[in-house]
Parts: C-alpha cells; structure tokens; sequence
C-alpha cells in the first residue's frame, strides 16, 4: 500500500488468476500435472479419480493459490462411493435404491 501525494492510497491488486478446470473424474497424476501447468499448488487428499474439488470448477484463483481435491477409487453405484455433485456442489452418497441396483444378484 503506498499514499499518493492527493492523499489517496493505492492498494497493488495482482492480476493473474487462472480459471480452475473441473478435475472430476480424472486421474491423479493428470490433475497434477495440469495444476503445474496453471501455476497453482495441488493439495490432493485420496487416490485414484478426482471426485471433488474446493474452489469448484470455473473459479478464478490466484496463480500460486491451493486447489484441494479429493480422489476416490471404486466404480459408480457401489455401496459408500461418492456419486456426483449436488447442486451446492457437494458430494453425494448413493442412494439406497442406487446401492440396490449395484449389488450383483
């Protein structure tokens, strides 16, 4: 912050910010290797496939700024794997009619 001679004050905004892709459902080393690309730190929880992400797709950070992700391994409709997003983007459990119709009769 520096004070102009008009007594104003100038705050320095920085100006690169990249826009976050949606990693869901792709593998750990790719969401890696795109963070590098970007310019943001990756703090990955888990293995396997990008099941969430916090900030969501679409939001602009600053380069040098963390994206978490969370990975999971399984298939879709298993008991306990996470399917999807809600629309608060949050992660879902199956339902219990999806859990049903996973189970191999």
């Amino acid at each position: 912050m520096e004070r102009n001679s008009d007594d104003s004050i100038r705050v320095p905004v920085g100006t690169d910010t990249v826009e976050l892709p949606d990693f869901r459902g792709m593998a750990k080393r790719k969401v890696l290797d795109r963070c590098a690309e970007l310019g943001i730190q990756l703090q990955a929880n888990g293995s396997g496939a990008a099941i969430f992400q916090q900030p969501p797709p679409g939001t602009r950070i600053p380069v040098g700024d963390v994206c978490i992700v969370t990975f999971a391994r399984g298939q879709p409709g298993r008991t306990g794997y996470m399917l999807g997003t809600s629309a608060q983007y949050g992660p879902r459990r199956a339902t219990a009619a999806e859990q049903a119709a996973a189970v191999p009769h």
